[in-house]
């Protein structure tokens, strides 16, 4: 469902790269709010975390962003061995695929500012 009032034809969604500068987001999270003005480059730049933002194509206004990282999902996350076992039958994967981890892509922040909300 869309929101009333938005416009999806007016959508646009683009990756931040280190030379892009957010201006001006407010999604109520400071946290949130701080890692998308002042330091999602510096995560780009170094290769630690890939963000992507929803923008209003006439304004450029940034309405939400996302920050993808790789990860693994291994034995150390389960509480034993049995667990991570079950995990990996569980997801259908083969004897000869049960390895002692798997990449993974990690949603490491997400946030909406407060005029895209609802």
């Amino acid at each position: 469902m869309v929101q009333e009032g938005v416009n999806t034809e007016k959508l646009s969604f683009i990756r931040i790269r280190p030379s892009y500068s957010v201006k001006n987001f407010n999604c109520g999270d400071r946290d949130l709010d701080d890692f998308i003005l002042n330091r999602a480059s510096a995560f780009q730049k170094h290769l630690l975390a890939v963000s992507y933002a929803c923008t209003d194509s006439g304004t450029g206004k940034i309405l939400a962003y996302c920050s993808l990282a790789n990860d693994r999902v291994a034995l150390d996350n389960f509480k034993d061995k049995t667990e991570f076992n079950r995990f990996r039958k569980k997801s259908g994967f083969p004897n000869d695929k049960r390895l002692k981890s798997y990449p993974a892509v990690k949603l490491c922040r997400l946030g909406v500012d407060i005029s895209a909300k609802k």
